[in-house]
């Protein structure tokens, strides 16, 4: 029963640790956007207080 299931149970990891390294590489990706965001609000503000 074990030997029947095993292959099941490796796919069914596989695709939870897809899922969750693509959850990570989709919230990095979110974070990083959100960095540059901040960064570029921050330069426009120094160009404002410059003028």
């Amino acid at each position: 029963m074990t030997l029947y299931l095993t292959p099941f149970v490796l796919i069914g990891g596989l695709l939870v640790l897809g899922l969750l390294a693509g959850a990570g590489l989709v919230l990095l990706a979110v974070l990083r956007e959100r960095a540059d965001l901040t960064t570029h609000d921050e330069a426009a503000d120094e160009h404002k207080r410059a003028a």
